[in-house]
């Protein structure tokens, strides 16, 4: 050779073959089958995704060959795919989720049944008959469905005083705010109740104070604009939510607010106590006026249908709006709140840390009635058509309040066919009642004190 070595002429056969590659195999195939386990690895939650599964080539621990670069290709793709379909699926899940809550919001309350113990005390409460009062002879609106706005001079803003009450001779009615108390009309119709609080006084104590603590840290952290802490109903802050239609709304929607205030709103909505409280009025709703409580619950059930947009407040509660008033001391002018319902009511409960009996009482100005009204107790009335105020309490002490109502525009917008009353004159639409008798139908709904101690005794 070139190199001056001589190869050997005889051929040498080895004792046995030299298999490098099986000597290297355990390790090859560990490497290959950690690989493999990657590869086929489920992705987290994948059994609850409703997507087709992406299939891989099985791994051959004994192939020697690298996976092909297309396989990795397929799994990116499909994982890109998996995740993807992932997002769309939780997006429908949540979906459906909210418009089972908003279905569930009105199905609570209608099929809520009354408890029995509810009907036992209900019949010993004592009815406040007041033959003088014809409730078919209030303001309201032309169309019947708001009540009608009545002037406010510079009297009605006035601070009253338990004594300056006394003074304008209204008749004192003293309450301990647990025991019900219906009013009547001259035709024995309950038109307001004095609801009282569950029989579980501590708890309901406890209540009272926790919403006290809600009201105060929305209060401190709410931005509040001008008009929602001076306006017709007194100075106090007072914020609304909920589902309204009026005021210069072209639809059925939602009250708007800044995120930032919105977040404080829904905890509110979502603290234990205002629910509590919110049941509580719904539940004293539906025991005295059980027909006008569902006139209000398929009205909610029928927008919620139309405009899944729509969020109730309160899944156990009729009402489509409510008022959170601040405080620290809520003293209300003389109003009514004629935007709602004429013949409906406004849950009105009563918050904080005051003696009833020095101040806070409830003035119902067309009864001549000044109304003890303690801490946690619920009172019933039809706001938009009697005027309402509530006497001042002692500087040291506070006061809050939480209303339920809903707005006259709603009910109107139900009966054009779940559109505006311009859209359906447009379309040539026309009422098959008029506005007074849309008022009288209304106050039809109200129960009867003997019809409520026949139900009450089943």
């Amino acid at each position: 050779t070139r190199s001056g070595m001589n190869y050997s002429p005889w051929l040498v056969e080895l004792g046995g073959t030299l298999e490098i590659a099986a000597d290297l195999n355990p390790l090859d195939q560990e490497a290959r089958q950690r690989v493999c386990d990657a590869l086929m690895a489920p992705i987290p939650d994948e059994d609850d995704l409703p997507v087709a599964t992406v299939h891989y080539k099985p791994c051959d621990a004994s192939s020697t060959s690298t996976p092909p670069y297309d396989d990795v290709a397929i799994l990116k793709t499909g994982m890109k795919r998996k995740l993807r379909d992932k997002a769309r699926f939780k997006e429908r899940r949540r979906a459906s989720r909210l418009a089972e809550e908003k279905r569930a919001a009105v199905h609570d309350s209608v099929s809520r049944r009354i408890k029995i113990v509810s009907h036992k005390i209900a019949r010993r409460v004592q009815a406040m008959p007041l033959s003088a009062v014809d409730i078919s002879g209030a303001a309201v609106a032309r169309t019947g469905f708001i009540g009608r706005r009545q002037p406010q001079n510079a009297s009605d803003h006035r601070p009253l005083t338990k004594a300056d009450a006394v003074r304008l001779g209204f008749q004192y009615i003293e309450w301990d705010g647990r025991e019900g108390r219906p009013l009547l009309d001259n035709a024995s119709r309950v038109f307001a109740v004095l609801a009282g609080s569950p029989k579980d006084v501590d708890g309901w104590a406890q209540v009272n104070h926790d919403a006290q603590q809600a009201f105060d840290a929305a209060r401190s952290m709410y931005r509040l604009e001008p008009k929602q802490i001076s306006h017709r109903r007194g100075s106090f802050p007072a914020v609304a939510a909920g589902i309204s239609f009026g005021g210069g709304q072209k639809h059925v929607n939602n009250l708007v607010h800044s995120v930032h205030n919105q977040g404080i709103i829904g905890q509110l909505l979502n603290h234990p106590a205002v629910q509590r409280i919110a049941g509580f009025g719904d539940a004293a709703f539906k025991l005295y006026a059980p027909r006008l409580h569902g006139y209000y619950a398929k009205t909610m059930q029928t927008l919620l249908e139309d405009n899944a947009t729509l969020k109730p407040n309160f899944r156990n509660s009729v009402f489509g709006c409510a008022t959170f008033n601040l405080g620290p001391q809520v003293i209300t002018s003389v109003h009514t709140d004629h935007l709602n319902l004429p013949a409906g009511w406004c849950a009105v409960t009563s918050i904080g840390d005051f003696d009833p009996k020095e101040g806070g009482h409830l003035l119902l100005w067309d009864l001549n009635l000044m109304i003890e009204f303690p801490p946690g107790s619920l009172i019933l009335i039809p706001s938009a058509i009697l005027r309402h105020s509530n006497t001042v309490v002692r500087s040291y002490e506070r006061r809050y309040s939480f209303t339920q109502y809903s707005a006259g525009g709603l009910f109107r917008w139900v009966e054009c066919g779940c559109k505006s009353q311009k859209e359906f004159s447009a379309e040539g639409g026309v009422h098959s009642i008029s506005g007074t008798e849309r008022w009288l139908r209304g106050i039809d709904m109200w129960s009867t004190w003997d019809e409520l101690q026949a139900v009450w005794a089943e």
